[in-house]
């Protein structure tokens, strides 16, 4: 019994055997030149699908190409000049992982501003709470504040849980 046979109870109409539920199927040496037709018809319909898949998939390939000056290692690697607060990563990536970086005013960070840890790791910190709002939820209701953290942008808050906030960080509701 073929699998789908088995899982749906009922006979697969597969190219190879277009017959109706309950037909007799061809048996003998003439099934031969049928389900060589068949197969054929399969391989020409796997290749129009493949090609069709190809150009949808090529619309939206572009070559990655960078600078001059560029750190290139090989044909897929690149050496990026990191500065020296950010020693501790790794500057070696794959093209794969790279894409064209998009200029926005508040992608600028102050290096100087920010204390890094020794894996290149910094602490981050709320700043002002920014807005309130309560979801409710199966009858509970949960508070929830709209955050502002230490070295972003105002279009980067988060909302947090009123609870957490106050666990964590005491010292923002002190006033």
């Amino acid at each position: 019994m073929a699998p789908f046979e088995a899982l749906y109870g009922r006979l697969c109409r597969s190219p190879v055997c277009w017959t109706e539920v309950g037909e007799v199927s061809l048996l003998g040496p003439e099934i031969v030149p049928e389900t060589t037709e068949k197969v054929k018809l399969i391989r020409q319909r796997l290749v129009a699908a493949q090609d069709r898949q190809k150009s949808y998939a090529d619309k939206r390939r572009r070559p990655l190409t960078f600078a001059v000056g560029d750190y290139k290692i090989g044909e897929v690697a690149y050496k990026l000049a990191l500065p020296p607060q950010l020693a501790g990563v790794h500057d070696v990536f794959h093209v794969s992982m790279l894409r064209k970086y998009i200029m926005h005013p508040s992608h600028i960070i102050n290096w100087e501003e920010i204390q890094l840890n020794e894996d290149a790791t910094f602490e981050e910190g709320p700043i002002a709470v920014m807005g309130r709002q309560e979801k409710n939820l199966r009858g509970k209701t949960i508070h929830l504040l709209k955050i502002l953290w230490r070295h972003h942008g105002i279009e980067e808050f988060t909302w947090e849980s009123e609870d957490a906030m106050r666990a964590n960080y005491p010292q923002l509701f002190e006033m």
